[in-house]
């Protein structure tokens, strides 16, 4: 099966097709290295894909967060 594809054809693949089902994914690295852009790069490609997202940030609320998406 199938799972959700990321914007990267390159990941979804080494992914063995996409985010799976049932599955958490943590995204870890330095200070300013972009974790919350690529997460959000996830979220808007599922979110056009027809996917349902739930996305948890401790370090944006929800404006700041929607913000950004609709920026991407």
């Amino acid at each position: 099966k199938e799972g959700i594809p990321t914007p990267f054809p390159i990941l979804t693949e080494a992914l063995t097709g996409g985010f799976r089902d049932s599955e958490v994914y943590v995204l870890g690295g330095n200070q300013k290295s972009g974790k919350t852009s690529l997460a959000l790069q996830f979220v808007a490609h599922a979110m056009r894909k027809g996917f349902g997202v739930l996305l948890f940030s401790m370090e944006m609320n929800h404006r700041s967060v929607f913000q950004r998406i609709i920026s991407i």
